[in-house]
């Protein structure tokens, strides 16, 4: 993982000798290596989005370190935490650990924790990795997470509140909370059942009665949600296991928009196989995706869902923006100016 931030950059890296910092810009024969974990058993570590903390887990507590004094800010005795993960303005950290059941508890303890430094603000049964992090807004103003066909919203990002809204969809899958500046929106999967077809709809808060934007789709067990920067459009790619037809041994995937001016269509990709990449525009006015067998496809799509620019094909998997919006860079190292 790399973090770059105005007082200090770094690399962390994690190994069977611990965990320790370098600077990624310095050659090694200069470096000055920070050993923050001496231990096999870090097995977690994650910065946090401004990079000034870094959260790690060593088997006995969580550390949460500094980037920019160069010191541990406080640890919490949660020996069995798994994951962590901060809020977007480090205010929060949030730590899970595996759902389990002792006779002491028989129906099982929380596991899942939110730390505001030491003291535990809030905490919940959360059985399910998947999605265990409750979502914080860019500005922690709302904080929603998924509970059993329901999504909890609280108002303020201060969970163990009461909750302001709540969402409650049959087949809940997932869901992703939008970026950017009010009103906010969330992006929600709904499985299909019983030969019904399933669904990517937006819904706007607070008012989550009404659907904002809908599409639905036949084939497809999981979807990720792709949020353009300002938080207007969101891109869902969904996906299966297996493909029935037999063409693939990815299986099937096929990638979906909608907007919250209400429009839902499908991105039409012209040659089969894997999405293999996704990426918005800092500009949030268009996208680029990598798609097809290999050698794959590169095209660029306006929020209209036409292709704008064909890149044609090489053997790519990722492609990024520069934070300008003005550059494409994809694995074969090929910088695009976009006009």
């Amino acid at each position: 993982m790399a973090v770059a931030v105005q007082q200090a950059r770094f690399l962390a890296v994690r190994g069977s000798a611990g965990l320790h910092l370098v600077d990624p810009f310095l050659p090694s024969d200069q470096q000055e290596e920070e050993r923050l974990c001496s231990t096999k058993n870090c097995l977690t570590a994650l910065f946090s989005k401004d990079g000034t903390r870094l959260a790690w887990v060593d088997g006995e507590t969580v550390q949460v370190y500094d980037t920019v004094n160069n010191q541990i800010l406080y640890r919490l005795n949660a020996p069995k935490t798994k994951y962590v993960r901060f809020s977007p303005k480090t205010t929060y950290l949030a730590t899970w650990e595996p759902y389990g059941v002792t006779k002491e508890t028989p129906v099982g303890a929380c596991n899942l924790r939110i730390w505001k430094e030491t003291d535990m603000v809030a905490e919940y049964v959360q059985k399910n990795y998947q999605d265990w992090c409750p979502q914080w807004s860019d500005n922690e103003e709302l904080v929603a997470r998924n509970v059993t066909n329901e999504i909890h919203c609280f108002a303020g990002g201060q969970l163990g509140k009461t909750v302001d809204s709540r969402l409650h969809v049959n087949g809940l899958g997932s869901f992703v909370l939008s970026p950017g500046q009010p009103p906010y929106h969330l992006a929600v999967f709904i499985k299909a059942y019983k030969g019904n077809p399933a669904f990517v709809r937006l819904y706007q808060y607070p008012n989550l009665s009404g659907v904002v934007a809908n599409k639905s789709f036949f084939r497809g067990d999981k979807v990720t949600f792709h949020w353009n920067p300002r938080g207007t459009a969101v891109l869902a790619l969904s996906s299966s296991d297996v493909d029935k037809t037999g063409g693939s041994y990815y299986g099937e995937q096929a990638l979906h928009f909608l907007s919250t001016d209400g429009d839902g269509n499908m991105v039409q990709l012209d040659k089969k196989g894997p999405v293999y990449s996704i990426s918005w525009s800092p500009l949030a006015n268009l996208f680029c995706v990598i798609y097809g067998f290999m050698p794959s496809k590169t095209a660029l799509f306006n929020h209209h869902c036409e292709m704008v620019f064909d890149f044609g094909t090489a053997h790519r998997n990722t492609v990024s923006y520069n934070p300008h919006g003005n550059s494409i860079l994809d694995n074969q190292q090929c910088y695009v100016h976009i006009d």
